[in-house]
């Protein structure tokens, strides 16, 4: 006989994977995937604004049609486990409370630890990633962190709800730092508790080094700007499986990782120079252009406006070819750091560089 767990105590463990994680109550949870593994989202695409005249037609501009572009979001990451729980008494409500117990350790000691480091992977993929020329110290580590402040700063991104992501080893430089330490209530808050409350702005979670990325030395994001969604797909408890006294536990669960390409702005990831790649090189003209970008695995661009990194209509270039793209067209590009994401990317430690456009000639 089987009891499934996935459906008797699937808020439950919704409830234990939340409490574990350093991530998934700091993201924004609006991505519904019920019943489902993808989710299509439509971004409007703004037009530029005109001096307006005070006389003759068009005094408004050019109409401009407005289009959308579509975002897609697929959970790919399908994990699964095994466990046995040996019967040691013959008593079913003694099995079923260590097969609970066992199933909750699981999770807390293999489940969210995975989906939080994919999560720092990934997400430090798919946002900005700024070019770091020497590893952080304790008189530059502060310096960094308000670099990202300039930058949420300057693309609007709200001051509630910022969130910085730092590595025990970070952390240390932080709180042993005499410009840190000189701010005497944070200061001694930060030594007695391992709390720094905020920095700059940001509310930060101190995680072990193994978490973040290589070459990751912090990431800073916005709540609203990330999502880990997160499902149990199954999970049963087999009584007396062939072969087994006690009770054979089997469980599958799907997540993944996302940045909403919207908010994208709104993930700030602190990168050694050596590990992100160059940006994109466009050039050629009407008829023949080129997009190069010798040390990327993949070359994405678009020419509907849209970004590149998470438009359904991106399209792949080979560095060097030969597009045929009309004048007039604005094309958008980046060079990734992986062939594909997921399973198969063996590029960790390694970030894209910058979205460039230009208009073709």
């Amino acid at each position: 006989m089987a009891v499934n767990y996935a459906s008797k105590y699937a808020s439950e463990i919704a409830k234990r994977f939340t409490a574990n994680s350093f991530v998934k109550p700091n993201t924004s949870g609006k991505l519904d995937f019920t019943g489902v593994k993808t989710v299509r989202m439509y971004q409007l695409m703004t037009v530029p604004e005109n001096n307006y005249k005070r006389s003759g037609s068009n005094r408004y501009g050019d109409p401009q049609d407005i289009n959308d572009v579509v975002l897609e979001y697929t959970m790919e990451r399908d994990k699964s486990f095994a466990g046995v729980v040996d019967k040691g008494d013959a008593k079913d409500q003694t099995i079923q409370n260590k097969a609970g117990q066992w199933l909750n350790q699981q999770i807390r000691e293999q489940s969210t630890p995975n989906a939080d480091k994919y999560y720092f992977r990934k997400v430090a993929n798919f946002g900005h990633c700024a070019k770091v020329t020497e590893a952080p110290k304790k008189n530059t580590i502060l310096d960094m962190f308000a670099d990202a402040q300039v930058w949420f700063d300057n693309h609007l991104v709200p001051t509630d709800g910022r969130i910085a992501y730092i590595p025990a080893s970070m952390f240390k430089l932080i709180v042993t730092s005499d410009a840190f330490f000189s701010l005497e209530k944070l200061g001694t808050k930060a030594l007695t508790k391992g709390d720094m409350g905020e920095l700059y702005g940001f509310r930060t979670i101190k995680v072990p080094d193994t978490y973040l990325p290589k070459n990751c030395y912090f990431l800073c994001v916005h709540k609203s700007a990330t999502e880990l969604p997160y499902k149990i797909s199954e999970s049963n408890m087999h009584k007396d499986a062939p072969g087994i006294s006690g009770a054979l536990i089997e469980g599958r669960y799907y997540y993944d990782a996302f940045v909403r390409g919207e908010k994208a702005d709104a993930v700030y990831a602190a990168c050694a120079q050596s590990a992100v790649i160059e940006d994109v090189e466009i050039g050629g003209s009407s008829g023949a252009v080129t997009l190069t970008c010798a040390s990327a695995k993949l070359i994405k661009y678009t020419t509907d406006g849209s970004d590149p990194r998470f438009s359904a209509n991106a399209m792949i270039a080979t560095s060097g070819g030969s597009l045929n793209i009309e004048s007039g067209t604005t094309v958008r590009a980046v060079g990734l750091a992986y062939a594909q994401w997921g399973n198969n990317n063996t590029d960790e430690g390694k970030f894209p560089g910058a979205v460039v456009e230009q208009t073709i000639a």
